[in-house]
């Protein structure tokens, strides 16, 4: 060996220059390859390599070669090993100096023939970080100077990767804070809840990679979980919304003691064990922490690994941060969306409420109230059962979202038949995730059930008094659609309905009631009415005796005797029609609608002709249409009745038809004065009449309640132009699916 005992001051000046240069750089790759150029400018070899330490598996790895042989790059060196100088001086911490490998026993032929070789640990506070190591095809190639100088550029190399490896940590403690800040304004951006549990098992996913990360809330009621979200490998996929108690396992650890858990290793872990569920399959890191907003457990947030990874303490550090903020993210959205559906259901008994109040006939009634039920719960259906006292029978009275194939399968059940007929009979609401799999279900509407599509069912009663009068149902199609508070929803508002309906009997009563009572009003504008022509009948008569009339005069007395009775009749016919109890026998049959009108106009013609009023007639809907003819012929004729009266010097009186949605309209049209403000909002009610001269006030009346038997309506609008239009609204669903109720 050659006897220099100490480094020359310009070789060392050189390398202090060089170990500066290093500081600059960050990543440990570059230092190791810089540092291999440094020491090939002070010292002579043939090959050389720095390898840096993998710590998690006590290997050393190639960080930079340079030389002639050629090192691959997947080399790796245990350091529990015995052999190799490389080896020897990074279990040592001190250079290992072979002057002549062949009396050296540690030494390993690589495929470089070497002669001496040379090995310097790269060290900071005791801690190893690496080895450089140079060969020479000489020996005695290095002198105790040259190991010098190597120690001090090993010494310049470690600080230069710890340096890097401070760097590289607050860097990743940087990419982690804005990462953890970019996820945390990502999962606080909504308000909703879906959204929010999705937002964060994404975020968890991203930021801590894994096998699956999920999220299940914590009833307290129950004390059970439910799984919400879920982020995993296919194979992992498990059923959201499925409810399971926490068990004995590391999930019921985290809900017993409200604490992070971190198991690195399932194998190792002894005091508790994994409770998996059927169907969830093993792994072998767990990390998991508890939920916990205003002191209040609401849930778990759980990561998992397969065999080959684990987690560590950095992890946990990770998943508490992300796990503080989501806990407050779902607590927000929760209430929210608390704040949002009482308000939504406030809104929904508010509009039921107006509407189950409003003085409306029942089938129209009840038709509004299932639409707006059927919104607010958010179902796909619903409808409404009344129930027969006398028979027994729960009969769908009126459906939102159900094909009429399913309504004529389900449409009449028998008090306790089947889930329905219980919730009428016990008067208990019911709810169902799944009516196909609920063995009350009539396996007869099984198909009916399947091909319709329908899953989950709720179903309450409705009450008059203390007494079940018939049923409300919602149904979905999505299992589990339903839950507590939509059936509570559900039961206040059937509550409604059934005071709604018990009132819509009541005011029928009373309308009944004051029918019977206006025949003294009707016998008296009967009298009135009957006075005047029976005193020109008798006139007429006592002329006609005379003999010395002319055949002229007994002609125009015969015609005011017949005109005057035909006044009589109609009069007559009037009363009769009006006061009449019950509903109306309707005779439906499918009709054309353009013909009927023709038919019933021709006769009207004849006699408008004679007034100077002209009909015109436009038929924007030429279909078919399902009614009762001679009822709706009645319809007509006081219609244009009116019109006559009101252009008692003529004009003319359009009819046209339009179809507007699923309704069609008949319009009828005059040019006469039309109908003054003050007599609008009564026109429809009996002993009124505008412009009329002749008969009891009653033909308005009788046309109304014959188009309501027809489930129609009828109004009246004043045009810009002038004169009155009626406006008489049938649907045309009725008309094209069969019989009413007659």
């Amino acid at each position: 060996m050659k006897q220099i005992e100490h480094p020359s001051e310009a070789k060392l000046n050189a390398l202090y220059r060089l170990g500066q240069q290093l500081i600059l750089l960050h990543d440990e790759e570059a230092i190791a390859a810089t540092v291999l150029e440094i020491a090939e400018g002070v010292l002579d070899f043939g090959d050389s390599e720095f390898l840096l330490v993998d710590e998690a598996n006590q290997e050393l790895f190639v960080g930079a070669h340079r030389g002639e042989l050629h090192v691959a790059r997947d080399l790796r060196l245990s350091l529990d090993g015995d052999e190799g100088i490389t080896v020897a001086a990074a279990r040592s911490g001190q250079p290992v100096y072979a002057a002549n490998v062949a009396d050296e026993p540690r030494y390993v032929d690589a495929g470089f023939a070497a002669a001496s070789e040379l090995a310097v640990p790269v060290e900071t506070e005791g801690r190893l970080l690496g080895v450089i190591n140079v060969e020479s095809r000489q020996r005695e190639a290095y002198t105790s100077a040259e190991v010098k100088l190597l120690s001090i550029l090993a010494s310049q190399a470690a600080l230069a990767l710890e340096n890097a490896r401070h760097h590289a940590q607050e860097r990743d403690q940087m990419e982690q804070l804005a990462t953890i800040n970019r996820i945390a304004r990502r999962i606080t951006a909504t308000l909703d809840v879906r959204e929010t549990l999705d937002g964060i098992v994404e975020a968890a996913y991203e930021l801590i990679p894994c096998a699956l990360a999920e999220i299940s809330l914590w009833d307290e009621g129950s004390q059970t979980l439910t799984l919400q979200a879920l982020r995993c490998e296919p194979e992992r996929a498990f059923p959201i919304g499925k409810t399971y108690r926490p068990g004995e396992g590391y999930t019921g650890w985290l809900v017993r003691h409200a604490e992070p858990l971190l198991v690195s290793d399932t194998e190792v872990r002894e005091d508790i064990q994994p409770d998996l569920l059927p169907g969830e399959l093993p792994f072998a890191s767990y990390l998991g922490v508890p939920l916990i907003a205003s002191d209040e457990l609401i849930g778990t947030l759980v990561l998992v690994r397969d065999e080959g990874e684990s987690f560590d303490e950095d992890d946990l550090a990770l998943l508490e941060s992300l796990g503080a903020q989501a806990a407050v993210a779902i607590r927000n959205a929760s209430l929210y969306e608390e704040v949002t559906r009482r308000h939504r259901e406030l809104v929904a008994l508010n509009a039921v409420a107006a509407a189950t109040n409003r003085a409306l006939r029942l089938e129209a009634l009840l038709d509004d109230a299932v639409a707006r039920v059927v919104s607010c719960i958010e179902a796909d259906g619903g409808g409404i059962r009344l129930l027969d006292p006398a028979t027994g029978t729960l009969s769908l009275s009126v459906t939102q979202g159900l094909s009429e194939a399913y309504v004529a399968q389900v449409n009449n059940l028998h008090l306790g038949e089947g889930i329905v007929g219980d919730v009428a009979l016990t008067g208990e609401p019911t709810l169902l995730a799944d009516m196909r799999e609920d063995p009350r279900t009539p396996s007869e509407i099984l198909a009916p059930l399947k091909e319709e599509g329908i899953r989950s069912f709720a179903v309450v009663p409705l009450r008059s008094q203390k007494e079940v009068i018939g049923t409300l149902g919602v149904v979905s199609k999505t299992r589990g659609a339903f839950g507590p508070a939509d059936v509570d929803l559900l039961t206040a508002m059937g509550h409604q309905i059934g005071i709604a309906i018990a009132n819509a009997k009541l005011r029928q009563e009373a309308v009944d009631a004051e029918r019977l009572a206006a025949v003294g009003q009707v016998a008296a504008s009967v009298a009135h009415e009957l006075r005047s022509p029976l005193g020109g009948i008798m006139r007429s008569a006592e002329f006609l005796a005379r003999p010395e009339l002319s055949a002229s005069t007994r002609r125009k007395l015969s015609d005011a005797i017949v005109a005057m009775c035909r006044r009589l009749i109609n009069t007559s016919q009037e009363l009769l029609d009006y006061t009449r109890g019950g509903r109306m026998a309707l005779r439906r049959a499918l009709c054309s609608l353009p013909d009927f009108l023709e038919e019933v106009l021709e006769v009207l013609r004849v006699d408008f002709s004679d007034r100077g009023i002209g009909v015109e007639t436009e038929w924007g809907y030429q279909g078919r249409i399902r009614m009762d003819p001679d009822r709706m012929a009645q319809v007509v004729y006081n219609i244009a009745a009116n019109a006559r009266d009101a252009m008692p010097h003529g004009g003319q009186l359009t009819v046209s038809t339009e179809r507007v949605g699923e309704t069609v309209e008949l319009r009828f049209t005059d040019t006469g004065p039309g109908v003054r403000e003050e007599l609008r909002a009564r026109i429809f009610e009996p002993f009124v009449s505008y412009g009329k001269r002749e008969g009891a006030g009653l033909g308005l009346a009788i046309a109304e309640r014959i188009v309501e038997e027809h489930s129609g309506s009828i109004d009246l609008e004043n045009p810009e132009a002038g004169g009155a239009r009626f406006i008489v609204r049938l649907p045309l669903g009725q008309a094209a699916s069969g019989e009413g109720p007659s």
